[in-house]
């Protein structure tokens, strides 16, 4: 994370990344491919559950509400590390510039 306290597109790919080898060692320990952004999550051989739990653990992890059905929606860490950092990036704003009634 950069030293301004603001999430990096890096980052957010980069925790996807690490949550997703942690994941893959405990239940694919044969999986041996190195992971990279345009790794799709069927290809990894992520199912259902595990996809939920994926992105309920970000949504956790930073505080950020996020769609349960974005493992599909963006199918590969690349797309759906956009799509995390840039709903990061939009409560970011929200908190700075309340909107104005």
């Amino acid at each position: 994370m950069a030293s301004d306290n603001t999430i990096t597109l890096e980052a957010v790919t980069d925790r996807i990344t690490a949550y997703l080898q942690q994941h893959l060692a405990k239940t694919q320990p044969d999986f041996a491919d190195p992971l990279h952004s345009n790794m799709s999550f069927d290809y990894m051989g992520l199912d259902s559950l595990s996809r939920v739990e994926l992105i309920s653990a970000l949504s956790k992890e930073w505080s950020v509400e996020l769609d349960l059905t974005a493992a599909y929606d963006f199918v590969t860490i690349g797309a759906l590390s956009e799509f995390i950092w840039h709903e990061l990036m939009q409560d970011k704003v929200a908190v700075i510039s309340p909107a104005i009634s």
